[in-house]
């Protein structure tokens, strides 16, 4: 659960400083109006969107660096599975 909200303040569904609801995500921290009021004024920080990928056993959207974890977290099952295909690709000749 806690990890949702962090997830979900990383992405800018919800403000980064104090957690409100802000809509759909951006890729990237965000503050909400009343936390940008407290902001020292100045350059804003350029951020690059975090890249996200789509899991295929739930088709939730996860960070890309995160998906393994998800789903060893998530889908212990599919994890299974992966490793079977893996070990089934590598063997193969040519490699795949």
């Amino acid at each position: 659960m806690a990890g949702d909200v962090a997830d979900a303040m990383l992405d800018g569904t919800l403000c980064e400083i104090c957690g409100e609801f802000l809509g759909e995500p951006v890729g990237y921290p965000v503050k909400c109006a009343d936390c940008k009021k407290d902001e020292p004024e100045g350059q804003p920080i350029n951020r690059k969107p975090v890249a996200t990928v789509i899991c295929p056993s739930c088709q939730k959207r996860v960070k890309e660096a995160g998906l393994g974890r998800h789903v060893k977290d998530t889908h212990p099952e599919s994890q299974q599975v992966m490793k079977y295909n893996h070990r089934v690709r590598g063997n193969t000749p040519g490699g795949g």
